[in-house]
């Protein structure tokens, strides 16, 4: 009894002393998208401590933190995806341009830096990519929580995912079961049974800045809702071992405006994505939806659908999403949104999508920086509030000459030192040239005074 007594103390001191963690988010810019055919409740106490870290968010794609490896906690910049399960990071063997092209750090598995190899290979799919290397147990850190061992794909190879991603390092997966930790834990989970949050859950709030985006651990941050009492309670599909990993709902119906299209049970799955930054629509939705556009004059392009940003005849897009059993909650998406001007011209955020795991809809950061997302392992459901996010804060066209290519910077450089060459040359030719013809008149002058 005595041993009980003492073991429930343990327990509850670990958990009481637990924190809300919330994580900054950074928004990472990009002028490339149209160019990018690459992509995949419970409120917490007020009075908690938040603690904040800088985290980025990529031009509206990708919203990126940072984690530390091993004892030496060597600093990784990761995207954060609920879309997958695994943390991925570059190996030391991922050098080579045309599979590695782009990386800037990497991690090398060592036991004196807490690093565990195993003999397993693994290939993973994420989004249109596909990542090959080797896992390893290494520890793992968040802000300043304590680290904690971790499955690592550590990879040699991947194809497709560097070409659009130099200012990343790697990916951390937020989804629901990972098959290679202990219990099969997530990261968010881990955490938990460790006593480093107070809940079994996580939630997003995307913004439209570059720095006001955040990731909650343990709870959900009421300052980023902007109605509290309407909160939308959505229950998880879990079908199969996919299905487990990820955050997966049912959706019955998508309108907008002059259609409505319903779902049949083959296409009937939305998958929640944060590292997705599109409204993914499964084939012949998109044709409907592209059909739309072009009837209100959109341009169609080899990278997508362009439209007047001000045509007032431009519709929402409503999704209906299962709650409980055969009960519908209408979600909806406004025109600005799913439109991005990043490109200096109104891009339409939808995109097909190419995967054989049925899905219907796949709601990427369009839809998250509409709503607060917040993700209950314990409870199996998603939770949607109506975010604060503004897109009238989008600065992601703003102009910054840290969004040039290295070549470029070093080229205007070169270019704006050639400039300042010739023009103090010429300057100085000048200089000299007027000191010269001073000179003569000064001799002119005397000799005249001579003469004289």
């Amino acid at each position: 009894m005595k041993l009980f007594v003492n073991l429930y103390l343990a327990l509850f001191l670990v958990f009481t002393n637990a924190n809300v963690i919330t994580i900054q988010l950074k928004r990472e810019i990009n002028n490339d998208i149209e160019d990018n055919k690459i992509f995949l409740s419970q409120e917490s106490n007020t009075n908690q401590i938040y603690e904040l870290i800088n985290v980025q968010n990529y031009k509206k794609q990708w919203y990126t933190g940072t984690i530390s490896l091993g004892k030496g906690k060597k600093n990784l910049k990761v995207i954060l995806s609920t879309g997958s399960n695994q943390l991925m990071i570059p190996s030391k063997s991922c050098v080579d341009q045309k599979n590695c092209n782009g990386f800037e750090k990497y991690y090398e598995c060592q036991s004196q830096d807490g690093c565990t190899p195993t003999n397993s290979q693994g290939t993973y799919n994420y989004l249109d990519s596909t990542l090959t290397g080797n896992y390893v147990n290494t520890l793992v850190s968040i802000g300043d929580l304590e680290s904690i061992q971790q499955s690592v794909l550590l990879f040699d190879q991947s194809n497709n995912f560097t070409a659009y991603n130099q200012k990343v390092n790697g990916i951390l997966g937020l989804g629901g079961y990972n098959f290679n930790n202990d219990g099969n834990s997530s990261f968010v989970t881990s955490l938990y049974k460790q006593g480093l949050i107070k809940e079994n859950m996580f939630s997003l709030y995307l913004g439209f800045k570059n720095d006001d985006s955040q990731l909650t651990l343990g709870g959900i941050n009421p300052q980023n809702l902007a109605d509290k009492a309407k909160v939308f309670t959505h229950q998880l599909i879990q079908n199969d071992q996919s299905d487990l990993q990820r955050w997966v709902l049912q959706i019955t119906q998508f309108d907008m405006g002059v259609f409505s299209y319903k779902f049949n049970t083959t296409y009937n799955k939305a998958l929640v994505d944060s590292s997705y930054p599109y409204i993914g629509l499964e084939q012949s939705l998109y044709e409907k939806v592209a059909q739309y556009f072009i009837k209100r004059h959109a341009n169609v392009t080899k990278n997508g659908l362009k439209v007047d940003c001000k045509d007032p005849n431009l519709s929402n897009m409503y999704f209906y999403l299962i709650q409980e059993r055969t009960l519908s909650q209408c979600l909806y998406l406004p025109i600005d949104f799913y439109l991005s001007n990043t490109t200096y011209d109104c891009q339409i955020l939808i995109s097909p999508i190419n995967s054989n795991q049925n899905y219907g809809v796949i709601l990427g950061s369009p839809f998250l920086r509409r709503y607060v997302s917040s993700y209950s392992y314990q409870n199996k459901q998603i939770t949607f509030t109506q975010s604060i996010a503004d897109p009238k804060d989008d600065t992601s066209n703003d102009f910054s000459i840290t969004d040039l290519p290295t070549w470029a910077i070093i080229v205007i450089v070169i270019a704006a030192v050639i400039v300042l060459c010739i023009g103090g040359g010429i300057f100085a030719y000048k200089k000299y040239k007027n000191k010269q013809m001073g000179n003569s008149l000064q001799i002119s002058f005397s000799s005249n005074t001579s003469s004289h």
